[in-house]
Parts: structure tokens; C-alpha cells; sequence
């Protein structure tokens, strides 16, 4: 199982983050401190690989995690959508 994020600084007009911003780091590094290891990918992506044997309990606390994480990110990231 795989799936990603694309993160974008402005959903309505599909622009991403400028690449120094490093917006797909930031939210890994965020995940990880919750005991959550996502992918950065090239592009401002997250990717997501659960195990195959998660439970749905589980699949329910890998995406609050995440949820959090990248609300986190959006706060740290608020002066580089100005530059979008």
C-alpha cells in the first residue's frame, strides 16, 4: 500500500511551495517527531507506506498523525505563500 500528498501553497490556482521553502522535509520531519516516518518526494509530495497488515485503527492513527503534521507545517510555512 502507497499512497502521496501534494502539498501546495495555494490550492485554488495549483501552485506549490517555492523548493527552498524544503515544504515535504518540513512535514517529515514533523511526522517523525510523532513516531511517524513519511517520504519527502521531489515536487513538494509526501509519500505514505503502511504495512500491508495495519489494522484500520492503525490506518486511522497513521493519518491523524499526519493531519497534525501537516497542520504544523502549514503554520511555519504561512510567510513562504506569500512569495506564491
Amino acid at each position: 500500500m502507497i499512497g502521496a500528498i501534494e502539498l501546495e501553497a495555494d490550492t485554488a490556482a495549483r501552485r506549490q511551495y517555492p523548493s527552498e521553502a524544503g515544504a515535504a522535509a518540513l512535514v517529515a520531519k514533523l511526522a517523525l517527531g510523532r513516531g511517524l516516518i513519511v517520504r519527502p518526494l521531489p515536487g513538494d509530495a509526501v509519500a505514505v507506506c503502511p504495512p500491508l497488515i495495519s489494522t484500520e485503527a492503525q490506518i486511522d492513527e497513521i493519518f491523524d498523525r499526519l493531519h497534525e503534521s501537516l497542520d504544523d507545517a502549514e503554520r511555519e510555512l504561512v510567510h513562504w505563500k506569500e512569495r506564491v
